[in-house]
């Protein structure tokens, strides 16, 4: 895991290709200089809000020196929130297949170190939670 190639890179710009899986954002963790990523209009970005959302959160988590991903500034909080939404949603994995999984997420033993270990639900054991929402005499509600 050598950034020899690319000693000085600071800045890359990846906008409008054709990204759509993260072990492409995986193999970037190996530059240790890269400090600022812009990626927009690629597939790994979804399709609402929610989804860039994730996307977001995905790739801070895998890029533990970035600090300006699509020209916005990555604050503490925002990373520390982003790398524990990355150990909790790949958990399962991590427990069910730790070799094969570390491979392809180089990024969470070194999050397991500062954050600690995720730990697993039981959906068994999982609230759901309704909101409901008034608005002009309509409801609505989420789940």
């Amino acid at each position: 895991e050598s950034n020899e190639l690319f000693p000085s890179l600071k800045y890359l710009y990846i906008s409008d290709n054709k990204i759509d899986s993260y072990s492409s954002i995986n193999e970037l963790s190996r530059i240790s200089s890269l400090i600022s990523l812009s990626i927009l209009r690629n597939p790994i970005y979804g399709t609402n809000q929610f989804e860039n959302e994730t996307s977001k959160q995905m790739i801070i988590a895998r890029l533990p020196y970035l600090t300006h991903l699509n020209r916005v500034l990555i604050n503490r909080d925002e990373r520390r929130g982003a790398e524990i939404d990355y150990l909790q949603r790949y958990a399962q994995d991590y427990f069910d297949h730790k070799l094969d999984f570390i491979h392809q997420h180089r990024q969470y033993q070194k999050l397991i170190i500062k954050h600690g270990e995720p730990f697993l639900t039981n959906q068994n054991q999982v609230n759901t939670v309704f909101f409901l929402f008034y608005s002009n005499s309509r409801r609505f509600s989420l789940k």
